[in-house]
């Protein structure tokens, strides 16, 4: 998200509050068309790095400001320029003589008081206490080469055991998320943050796969635009599902996704039906994976001879747990 863009929203989000509106995760998704994860780590910009005394009201249903007289910074520069504020303050204040003095004194003034933000965008922000301590404890795990045990909430509401070779923490799609190879799935997989039911470090260390570079997980392979699906969910209660779902005025809803398959997945999991409204696509990958499930579950079904491993591996993998990690693919 543009430094820009974070800027207009925090904007808006400041106006709301002071108009006594109120605004909560659910209206700001709706106005700026995100999600309302990206909502809520707004709220969290909001009360972390501009120091906000902004708080919940349950009887408001939203946001309200503690103290009236907080203003936004006037002032928002990038950590490399509050450096070169200083650096410059430092330089003046070298100068003899009375103007010199007075320059540096504003320059310092200005590097204070500033608010801080990344280059690009506003810093990860985890979106409560539970979250913060998993981050936490999967940093202390990928640098010190130790394993985790997690209680992981999969998007089917089912929690499961699982334990995990922690590469990395990054942001995937807005999301905080672990990668790592995970025993019990035999394979590297990307593990959202806010699934973590629970995590603890254990004492047993892991080797880093040859294959495995940091570079691999902290550049961006994000396209630069996600695919849009616009769905008509029969029970809005499937939309906290579906993260990026924002309701629209006809009762359907826009969902951006950058994976077809785990999209499909998603729908899948809804508890009543759903109509895929567009992409065409989209639309012809669910009815495939509806009909693949009903063949298999057919009575008349003839058994398969298993298939081969380099199908199974998207391509030549290994397929040998006991080996160590198999690295999969991503596809649209």
């Amino acid at each position: 998200m543009s430094h820009v863009a974070n800027s207009h929203r925090i904007a808006w989000i400041d106006a709301q509050i002071r108009a006594g509106r109120h605004p909560n995760a659910t209206t700001i998704a709706r106005r700026f068309e995100i999600s309302r994860r990206q909502a809520a780590r707004d709220i969290e910009y909001l009360r972390y790095s501009m120091g906000a005394p902004i708080s919940y009201s349950d009887e408001r249903n939203g946001y309200r400001y503690t103290d009236e007289t907080y203003v936004l910074p006037t002032l928002i520069v990038s950590d490399p320029e509050r450096s070169a504020l200083v650096s410059l303050a430092e330089r003046h204040g070298s100068i003899e003589g009375e103007a010199g003095a007075r320059v540096a004194a504003v320059l310092r003034r200005l590097a204070t008081q500033a608010a801080v933000v990344d280059d690009e965008s506003a810093p990860d922000l985890p979106s409560d206490a539970r979250e913060l301590d998993a981050v936490t404890v999967l940093r202390r795990a990928v640098e010190g080469r130790r394993k985790v045990a997690v209680r992981y909430r999969g998007p089917d509401g089912i929690v499961v055991t699982r334990t995990i070779w922690p590469y990395a923490v990054i942001t995937r799609f807005g999301t905080l998320s672990c990668v790592g190879y995970c025993e019990e799935l035999g394979l590297t997989h990307v593990f959202p943050v806010f699934r973590f039911e629970r995590i603890e470090l254990t004492a047993s260390p892991f080797e880093l796969p040859a294959y495995v570079r940091a570079d691999d997980w902290t550049r961006d392979t994000v396209p630069a635009q996600p695919f849009v699906a616009i769905v008509r969910l029969h029970d809005p209660a499937d939309a906290e599902r579906l993260e990026t779902a924002v309701a629209l005025d006809d009762g359907t809803y826009r969902i951006d996704f950058h994976d077809g398959t785990s999209m499909v997945s998603a729908l899948l999991s809804c508890r009543s039906t759903f109509e895929v409204v567009s992409p065409r696509w989209l639309r012809a990958r669910v009815v495939q994976r509806l009909q693949a499930i009903l063949d298999h579950h057919s009575p008349s079904r003839k058994p398969r001879p298993p298939a081969d491993a380099s199908r199974r591996c998207g391509g030549g993998g290994r397929t040998d747990r006991a080996a160590g990690p198999v690295r999969g693919r991503d596809v649209r």
